[in-house]
């Protein structure tokens, strides 16, 4: 696993403990969620289909902060990252970005999260009627 270039993150003092689907990992404060992840998972991350501008929602997350007994919904280019915070389900981009991490055995308990949506917004699909088109000569 190759670093993390350093530029990429906001300055940042310490790190702060994170679990994500039941695995403890460690992210540089005072930086978004998914740029974080960049520092645990630098090559799925950043080879990731994510937009970076909450224009996608391929970084989707549902997430509990210490005290919280209901999950939030949030993206992690914009959500920051804080001490505790617990990652209860993953988007499918997420999960592949960070299979690495994901292949670890849990240690940690995971709080029972709510049924995932669907990774897609619903878009309408067009029809086109067939009938009273006329006959081929």
């Amino acid at each position: 696993m190759k670093p993390v270039n350093a530029d990429l993150l906001r300055p940042w003092t310490r790190f702060l403990k994170l679990a994500v689907v039941g695995r403890t990992v460690e992210v540089p404060d005072n930086n978004t969620l998914l740029r974080g992840l960049q520092s645990v998972a630098p090559d799925g991350i950043s080879r990731g289909r994510f937009c970076w501008n909450n224009e996608c929602g391929n970084c989707r997350v549902y997430y509990r902060l210490p005290g919280d007994t209901a999950d939030r919904k949030g993206r992690g280019c914009c959500l920051v990252v804080k001490d505790e915070m617990t990652l209860t389900s993953l988007s499918t981009e997420l999960k592949f970005a960070l299979r690495e991490v994901l292949k670890r055995e849990p240690d940690a308990p995971v709080p029972e999260a709510p049924a995932p949506e669907p990774d897609e917004d619903p878009i309408p699909v067009p029809t086109f009627r067939t009938e009273n088109r006329g006959q081929l000569p």
